[in-house]
């Protein structure tokens, strides 16, 4: 999983290679471990994230993919830096 802009002001482009028919959420965690946003049936390979709600700071976001054919999930985990002007 790939997050550009990083750091963020308005918004972060999330690109997932690999990401299979079944899709799978992509979560957003401030540093309290609270989920700041989520987006479940994600099958494209690339979405876009709005923070220019988000308080500048660390955020966690991670990748949790369903399901496949081979009944094998992935967690992928990546930080992203919110930055207010």
């Amino acid at each position: 999983m790939r997050l550009a802009p990083n750091p963020a002001t308005t918004e972060v482009m999330v690109t997932v290679e690999g990401l299979t028919e079944s899709g799978g959420t992509i979560m957003g965690f401030d540093a309290q471990g609270r989920v700041v946003w989520q987006w479940s049936s994600v099958q494209r390979p690339t979405s876009c994230i709005y923070v220019s709600n988000l308080p500048s700071g660390l955020y966690q976001v991670r990748l949790k993919t369903e399901n496949g054919a081979g009944g094998e999930q992935m967690v992928v985990v990546s930080s992203l830096i919110v930055i207010r002007h």
